[in-house]
């Protein structure tokens, strides 16, 4: 018997299937409710369409019944769970993991009432997740949910790749072109393909859904939301973006960071400056040889301060635990807006912003006082142990310890870190499989 499967394998003859740019929009989650009369519309406006989608020859029923309309920024979305034959069965990976395929016919109600019409894969582990569930929808993923989601359209071409991690979008492969295809070495490259598995052990791959990581999407539809797991409401720009906008484009901001900049080569110890929701930065107080306060979080939107020659120089669980605290109080119009910055000697620049909805956020006091010193120390340590090591680089050395720290935490993808260079560069930070890290340009 057939079955389609998950499947690794060296990226190759399937170049031609990566029809599709990066591009991360934006979205407002919604509840779902079955509008009858958009439902029947949708129905009749498909069975018109002679639409050539090659996957709907694979479909042995449409469940029309149980039809899951979302409505939100980017319109009003039909999504109709489908049953494939029987030659379709269960998804795994070439390692043996073992995963479910859910099929949805996705329809976009456009202005003059007619329907662009899609085709949705859902692939995950989770053995409770139900195709026919309303709350997993194009303005909603459940925080729970890992796995992959590919859209194609009515001209067979892939429009939307993304893998989860526990609701969370994995982070875009830094070796992947914009087009899709990869610039390390073939035989370095691990993709994974959706296909038909023989009993004579070979594979006829249908498509390709990714390759280490992730692979982008045109946007066109963007489903589910920029990152935040659970629904919540998502930021309006993605983090690029924002640091383009709140800091490199912001001459208060970038007015600070030359400011501490300078105070690093004249003074000593830490000085900040508060970003206030109202009004001009003012600085922190209550300075000192390795920290400042920010005090009231419900008053700000970031903070940036300098770190000393003399200390571990990446984010401590203090200066983590202060976004946090910040994102906490931009929850009503958007946590993803709270950033905190550091500048560090030898003119580096990281800037850590939140990337989760409300429902990802620790509880306030998750992190006592004391929880934060011993993983202040416990980082001393880290510190210490790499500061010792050849050919590698200080920057590396810093983020290391900072994915370390949120690891430790229990914050891992929830918070995006980026390094802005001496030219005002931004690039984002990764943390490949191996445990290195790489930096992206941002634009």
């Amino acid at each position: 018997m057939m079955k389609i499967l998950l499947r690794k394998g060296i990226f190759a003859s399937l170049l031609l299937l990566l029809l599709f740019g990066c591009r991360q929009d934006d979205f407002h989650n919604t509840a779902g409710n079955n509008n009858t009369r958009l439902v029947s519309d949708a129905r009749s406006f498909f069975q018109k369409s002679n639409t050539k989608i090659a996957m709907l020859s694979y479909v042995s029923s449409y469940n029309w019944d149980g039809a899951i309309v979302s409505t939100g920024a980017d319109g009003t979305y039909v999504e109709i769970p489908l049953e494939v034959t029987s030659k379709l069965g269960t998804v795994e990976s070439s390692s043996g993991e073992s995963f479910s395929a859910f099929h949805r016919l996705l329809m976009k109600q456009k202005d003059n009432g007619d329907f662009e019409i899609f085709y949705l894969v859902l692939a995950s582990a989770d053995k409770k997740f139900r195709n026919t569930d309303k709350r997993f929808n194009f303005y909603s993923i459940s925080q729970r949910f890992s796995g992959q989601i590919i859209i194609i359209d009515s001209q067979n071409k892939k429009v939307f790749a993304r893998y989860y991690d526990e609701g969370f979008r994995r982070p875009d492969n830094p070796h992947n072109n914009n087009d899709g295809t990869s610039n390390q070495a073939p035989d370095t490259v691990t993709c994974t393909y959706l296909g038909w598995a023989y009993e004579d052990g070979t594979f006829e791959p249908i498509m390709l859904m990714y390759c280490s990581g992730n692979e982008g999407d045109t946007g066109t539809p963007n489903y589910g939301n920029t990152g935040s797991g659970g629904g919540g409401t998502p930021g309006t720009k993605t983090p690029c973006e924002k640091t383009k906008t709140k800091i490199i484009g912001n001459p208060k901001v970038l007015e600070k960071i030359k400011d501490l900049k300078d105070f690093i080569k004249t003074g000593t110890g830490e000085k900040g400056w508060k970003f206030n929701k109202t009004g001009d930065p003012t600085v922190t107080a209550n300075n000192a040889a390795h920290s400042v306060e920010f005090g009231d979080p419900s008053l700000l939107n970031g903070g940036y301060h300098n770190h000393t020659a003399l200390g571990a120089q990446t984010f401590s669980s203090n200066d983590i635990n202060t976004l946090l605290d910040i994102a906490r109080y931009n929850g009503a119009s958007d946590p993803t807006n709270a950033f905190l910055g550091v500048v560090i000697p030898g003119d580096m620049n990281y800037v850590i912003q939140f990337n989760g909805g409300m429902a990802d956020l620790p509880a306030y006091g998750s992190f006592t006082p004391q929880q934060l010193k011993d993983l202040n120390d416990w980082q001393w340590d880290q510190y210490l142990e790499l500061v010792t090591k050849p050919n590698m680089t200080m920057d590396k050395k810093i983020e290391l310890m900072f994915f370390a720290t949120l690891a430790k935490m229990g914050l891992q993808n929830k918070i995006t870190l980026q390094k802005i260079d001496s030219n005002n560069k931004v690039y984002t930070v990764n943390k490949n499989p191996d445990g290195s890290t790489t930096a992206v340009p941002c634009y």
